[in-house]
């Protein structure tokens, strides 16, 4: 398996090095034996959320945590869970002079095109997107410690937005055991604020 660990670790570190900075042996792990990848303290690239056609500029991001757990004796039959501990986010929305409206939209269709890609790649082979449904199905998802916050400078100075969030779980509750399409949502904590004239976070330095 330390073949097989080392090649699907290169893949990953690859693929997560588009979002994040610095993957190396030290913030990834894979376990194939024990069907867990784990990833901690990993700091978001400038341009990570470019990709998805939001519009805005990452000045500071990290996560603590990340760990997937996939049960492969039970693949269909087992949840996939998937925790994610301390996301900070700062993000930045262009200053008006700098906002290009139509880069925006040209990012915004390539996320889209990307998706649907994906989509239609998996909707050509019937078996495998069964197989891939049902397991999606089963995913559980649980984050806990967020911070998300949105600044704008302009001549009239910053104003900022964000949310705090204890915990989220997605998952199958005990009402929708027995159907795999339904889910449910738990939100703990969740707190939303606004600051008309605040501090620009974005140029200090991280805590």
């Amino acid at each position: 398996a330390g073949l097989a660990e080392r090649a699907l670790q290169s893949w990953l570190s690859r693929r997560l090095g588009r979002l994040f900075r610095d993957v190396d042996h030290d913030s990834l792990s894979v376990n194939l034996w024990k069907g867990q990848i784990s990833m901690r303290a990993m700091e978001f690239q400038p341009g990570a959320l470019e990709q998805l056609g939001l519009g805005v500029a990452v000045l500071h991001g990290a996560v603590g945590g990340v760990v997937i757990d996939v049960p492969w004796s039970g693949l269909l039959s087992q949840p996939i869970s998937v925790h994610v501990s301390g996301l900070n986010l700062l993000v930045a929305l262009p200053a008006d002079e700098q906002y290009d409206a139509d880069r925006v939209a040209e990012l915004a269709q390539e996320a889209k095109r990307r998706f649907l890609d994906l989509y239609s790649a998996g909707a050509g082979h019937e078996a495998s997107s069964g197989m891939l449904f049902r397991i999606a199905s089963r995913l559980q998802i649980h984050v806990d410690t967020v911070h998300i916050r949105i600044e704008h400078t302009a001549a009239e100075g910053t104003i900022a937005g964000g949310l705090t969030l204890r915990a989220l779980t997605l998952g199958n509750g005990e009402a929708a055991a027995a159907d795999s399409h339904r889910k449910t949502i738990l939100v703990e904590g969740l707190a939303l604020y606004w600051q008309a004239t605040a501090p620009a976070l974005g140029g200090l330095p991280a805590a």
